[in-house]
């Protein structure tokens, strides 16, 4: 029994899909081309090209793994060892809770509320303990490198959030 061979998918494009495309272009490089029936010369060289190319991505689509990882190598991308995932939590304080920090111990264990593919919550634990603080803010301002700017009125809503520094912030 022959080992089955795991070749990855390259491009995923078929004929239909590479038709389409240059059919789209056509207007815009082409204004003066008209005619898209499949009668038409220029069309049936479009349908040639077409054929060519799925037949070029068919075959690219059988290289092997191993030669893939090799040709991503000639071209400066190395695959990177394993690790862990990692995200960024919030833990809020709800306003009716009497204490005004909660302690979350390291490896607390927190479910996503979207499952994985196979249904499972994915499981993330915390690497180290904090502490969440219910604290109101009594201002907030933003400082562009020329004038602050008072943004404590867009923070009124409670558990909403807005971005002090703009969008592009990091």
């Amino acid at each position: 029994m022959p080992l089955a061979q795991h070749f990855p998918v390259i491009d995923n494009r078929r004929f239909e899909d590479i038709v389409a495309e240059a059919r789209a272009r056509i207007p815009r490089y082409t204004p003066e081309w008209t005619d898209f029936n499949p009668g038409d010369p220029g069309f049936a060289l479009v349908e040639l090209f077409a054929w060519m190319s799925e037949m070029l991505i068919y075959r690219m689509n059988l290289t092997p793994k191993l030669n893939y990882l090799k040709f991503m190598e000639l071209i400066g991308i190395e695959l990177r060892p394993a690790r862990s995932a990692t995200t960024m939590l919030a833990f809020p304080v709800l306003a009716g809770f009497a204490a005004t920090s909660v302690n979350v111990p390291a490896l607390a264990q927190v479910a996503t509320s979207e499952p994985d593919p196979d249904g499972r919550p994915i499981i993330f634990e915390t690497d180290r303990a904090l502490t969440a603080l219910r604290a109101k803010l009594d201002a907030v301002q933003s400082f562009d490198g020329y004038s602050y700017a008072n943004l404590s009125t867009l923070n009124e809503p409670a558990g909403a959030g807005f971005l002090p520094f703009g969008p592009l912030a990091n």
